[in-house]
């Protein structure tokens, strides 16, 4: 799973070793993630046709899609409802790639908050 999950400059650093020496802290960042899901959203088009609640959720990861071109942050996939992005895929990410993506959470619980019904 972590194969998976993980970008090959973190795999490389031995993060599945046992050895405690190996794990990583917050003082040497490597990516980060965000995994955003929109709460909700069930109930809310619980009385729509699937097409409608289909252009709604795509609407809202189009808003998304842009966030991430905004803010500098890569889209990795969309899994129901929920949206997951992240930084410091391609290398070792900042404290700045750090401040970006809580940038585009904040931005993205914006969005949220003033356009859905």
């Amino acid at each position: 799973l972590a194969q998976d999950l993980l970008p090959d400059h973190i795999l490389s650093r031995s993060i599945l070793a046992q050895d405690r020496s190996s794990m990583l802290y917050s003082d040497s960042l490597m990516c980060g993630h965000l995994f955003a899901d929109v709460v909700g959203f069930t109930e809310m088009t619980s009385n729509m046709n699937p097409s409608e609640s289909f252009i709604m959720i795509s609407e809202v990861f189009r808003v998304f899609d842009a966030l991430c071109d905004a803010w500098g942050v890569s889209k990795v996939e969309t899994i129901g409802d929920g949206y997951w992005c992240a930084v410091g895929l391609e290398s070792k990410a900042t404290p700045a790639d750090m401040s970006r993506l809580l940038g585009m959470a904040l931005e993205m619980q914006a969005v949220l908050s003033t356009n859905l019904p």
